[in-house]
Formats: structure tokens, C-alpha cells, sequence
């Protein structure tokens, strides 16, 4: 890939267009996403459908509402997407704007001997690091005051981030160790062929992206961005393998395979994080998909408890008759119109 692109006097460095690229091609496909997810909510909400136990659609009786109030909490967020794209572009303009100006931090004197330099200096990708901090931090205060669940936020950017792994891929191809394998490619540090290490993690990034859209969960239960860190950070750790023997290592592996390790850790162990962070204001105020199955559930579970109920004081009451049906005998000889004159 070039370096730099050229448009008249600019020059505009290839990373840094795939980097923009990138978080245009994630904010598109959240966008989207959040768009079927209102569309879906919103057909649930005018049919009065929820999530069955089998994954199957099924009706929500009127007597939910008889689950401590239940019932209005079910109704689904109409304004979901515009207020979570909201959210999510203050975020993304944190990090673009700490990663843009953050060399003002070691070099403010940039500012009065070097205006110019405002426009044509960027940061190191270290400040990255530090804007995602930021936003994060940005994207939970909005979240709280929006009363958003943190888990349909998460869920809901992890098709952002996925979208734009793989714009990033796919502009900033690279290759990895060498081999003999048909699909080498060709390297110019090496007179034999390489790993493709961008088809690899297009491949990876193909089958996360099919997974996660064919789940037919709603967002908001924290299984999205569960699988996609579990299952990516694994299938990361595995690319990573094929990459040049690394100089140094910790414990057999480098800092970045450490880092797809604990990725993977974070997935495998998100609900109990979902738990610390999740503010209390918004577990009653806004309920996802998940809160109407698991309400349906609990119907379900009282129906049938009151079924047996029925039946039982069926058995009983029938019983009672019974038992007063035998001890009310009528005599046909002293009781009828046969009866003796006195």
C-alpha cells in the first residue's frame, strides 16, 4: 500500500484515511443496526409480541401487567438510534480530537511559534489510548443520563468496531512468517512467499460478522459484544501465530497475544462487568428485549402454577360434593309422594 496519497497540494498519509475510512464504515453499520432494531421493537410493541423460550415470537397476555408494573416497563425505546448514534459520535469525536491535538500536551509551544502546525501535525498512535479513555468515560456519563442500559450500548458498538476491524484490514493489508503454502503471497522483505495475514483477518472478521447478525437475540442482553470479544480475541491470538517470530516474549507470548488473551477473558467473564457498571437508574426505565422474555417467562411460570392450582381446588370441591351427597341420603319411603299420611 502507498504511503501517502496525493490530492493536488495535500498529501494525505494511507493510515491515517484508512483510520477515518474505518470509523465511517463502523458508524454506518451501527446506525444501521440500530435502525432494525427500532423497526423490530416498534412491530413487537403495536402486535404485542416478546421472545418465547425457544427463540419463537409469541403474544404477551394482558395480565403481564399484573408483574409489579411490569407491563410499562416493557415498552421499548422509540428514540433508541438517535440518541445512541448521538452518544456514540461525541465519543468518536473525543478520540479523533485527543489523537489530533494530544502532541499539545508535550509541545504547547506549538501553538504560537507553529500555528500551521495545528493543521498538519498529528499525535502518536499513544493518544489514541488516551481518547478512547476519554470517550469512554464520556460515553458512560451520556449513557446514565439517558437511562440506556450500558449492555444495549455495548452491544450495539460491537458491530462498529467489527465494521471497522475489517475496513482497517482490508486497507492496511500486511503479510506474516514465511511459507511454502499455495496461498503465499508475495513479500518484498523475503524472496519466498508469506502468510496473508489480511486475508486471515478478513476471513475472521467474515464469519464474527455472519455470527453475530444471524443472532436473533435483541440487543441489550450483552451477548453481541460477549461474543465478539470471546470469540475475536481468540481467532486474533490464532492470526497472530502466523505473524514474524517475535524478538521478545512474556512467558512464550508477546505483549499483543497477551492482549488478545485478555480480550477473550474480558468476553468470557462481560456479564459480571455489565453488573459493577450498570447504573441502577436505568434497570426500571428502559427494558430491551431481554427484560420482555424474561417477563414472558415468569407468565408462563405462573400460568402454570395457577393451573395446578385449579386443578387441585377442582379436586377438592368435587370431593366436598361428593362427601355431601352421602351424608344427605333421601328417604324414598319417608321422604316422597308415597308417604304415609300422619
Amino acid at each position: 500500500m502507498p504511503e501517502s496519497i496525493s490530492l493536488g497540494p495535500l498529501q494525505l498519509q494511507w493510515s491515517l484515511l484508512g483510520v477515518l475510512l474505518s470509523a465511517l464504515a463502523g458508524y454506518a453499520v451501527v446506525s444501521f443496526r440500530l435502525k432494525r432494531e427500532d423497526r423490530i421493537m416498534s412491530r413487537r410493541r403495536t402486535e404485542g409480541l416478546a421472545d418465547g423460550p425457544d427463540g419463537t415470537e409469541r403474544e404477551i397476555d394482558a395480565d403481564v401487567s399484573a408483574l409489579d408494573g411490569a407491563h410499562e416497563e416493557v415498552k421499548p425505546q422509540p428514540l433508541l438510534r438517535s440518541t445512541l448514534m448521538n452518544i456514540f459520535a461525541n465519543g468518536l469525536f473525543v478520540v479523533l480530537l485527543v489523537w489530533k491535538l494530544g502532541f499539545l500536551l508535550k509541545t504547547p509551544s506549538i501553538i504560537w511559534e507553529q500555528p500551521l502546525g495545528l493543521l498538519i501535525y498529528w499525535s502518536s498512535p499513544d493518544m489514541v489510548v488516551l481518547g478512547a479513555v476519554a470517550a469512554a468515560v464520556l460515553v458512560l456519563l451520556q449513557l446514565r443520563k439517558a437511562g440506556i442500559p450500558v449492555q444495549t450500548a455495548a452491544d450495539a458498538a460491537a458491530f462498529g468496531v467489527l465494521a471497522a476491524y475489517t475496513v482497517r484490514q482490508a486497507a492496511m493489508w500486511q503479510g506474516g512468517r514465511v511459507t511454502e503454502l499455495p496461498w503465499a503471497i508475495a513479500s518484498e522483505s523475503s524472496l519466498f512467499g508469506v502468510h496473508p495475514l489480511g486475508a486471515y483477518a478478513l476471513l475472521l472478521s467474515a464469519a464474527l460478522g455472519v455470527w453475530l447478525w444471524c443472532r436473533k437475540e435483541p440487543l441489550g442482553t450483552g451477548g453481541y459484544v460477549r461474543d465478539l470479544c470471546t470469540y475475536g480475541g481468540l481467532g486474533l491470538l490464532a492470526v497472530s501465530l502466523f505473524k514474524e517470530p517475535p524478538k521478545e516474549t512474556v512467558f512464550l507470548l508477546t505483549a499483543e497475544q497477551w492482549g488478545f488473551a485478555a480480550l477473550a477473558l474480558l468476553g468470557s467473564s462481560a456479564a459480571r462487568l455489565f453488573g459493577l457498571i450498570q447504573f441502577p437508574e436505568t434497570r426500571h426505565t428502559m427494558a430491551s428485549g431481554a427484560d420482555i422474555q424474561t417477563i414472558a417467562k415468569e407468565q408462563d411460570m405462573m400460568a402454570a402454577n395457577d393451573s395446578k392450582a385449579q386443578i387441585k381446588q377442582a379436586q377438592q370441591n368435587e370431593a366436598e360434593r361428593r362427601h355431601a351427597d352421602d351424608t344427605i341420603q333421601t328417604d324414598k319411603k319417608l321422604n316422597g309422594p308415597n308417604r304415609p299420611s300422619t
